[in-house]
């Protein structure tokens, strides 16, 4: 845990910035955002609970749809809104997947790691009817912690790798 503690407070002083803030944000193409949450929904009888991660706290582990073309697909056809975000072309390295985080989560402030995660993105795709408005809260290269809600549809483009992010704040919803 030191060492990894080590490695990302380097991490944050050494790379470079490629943005002006380290953080952006911007709507989906209507058709990949509808694409992605009939999969979602339809995915959601066969969900099954994420692997242990430290980041996550909270009464369930998140719970995870397996869809790895999907995710992929959805990967390579947002490139072209990531690299007009930094101004460079980028090279895709890994889609996480489609995530559901239940009641009471929380994600700890952290960094991601250098090797995979340096231009990064969070595509919310969908929430239930309710879910409280859950922030995440990014600290951009001014060093403000900036507090940020998405919605369905929406993608924030971050340097997750230097700027520090998380959603300390409990969610509330189904």
């Amino acid at each position: 845990d030191k060492y990894n503690a080590w490695i990302s407070v380097m991490t944050e002083a050494l790379l470079p910035n490629f943005t002006q803030f380290g953080w952006g944000a911007t709507k989906a193409p209507p058709e990949i955002v509808e694409k992605i949450q009939h999969a979602l929904h339809s995915g959601l009888s066969s969900a099954e609970e994420e692997e242990e991660d430290r980041g996550i706290v909270g009464d369930f582990k998140p719970l995870f749809v397996r869809m790895p073309d999907l995710v992929e697909e959805a990967m390579l056809s947002l490139q072209k809104y990531f690299e007009a975000w930094v101004g460079f072309a980028l090279r895709p390295t890994s889609a996480y997947g489609l995530r559901i985080y239940r009641n009471n989560s929380q994600l700890y402030m952290h960094v991601d790691k250098l090797a995979t995660h340096v231009i990064s993105g969070i595509f919310h795709i969908d929430h239930s009817d309710d879910a409280e408005p859950w922030p995440l809260l990014i600290e951009d290269f001014e060093g403000k912690t900036q507090v940020v809600y998405l919605d369905k549809g929406d993608i924030l483009f971050y340097e997750s790798a230097k700027c520090v992010h998380g959603r300390p704040i409990p969610f509330r919803g189904s």
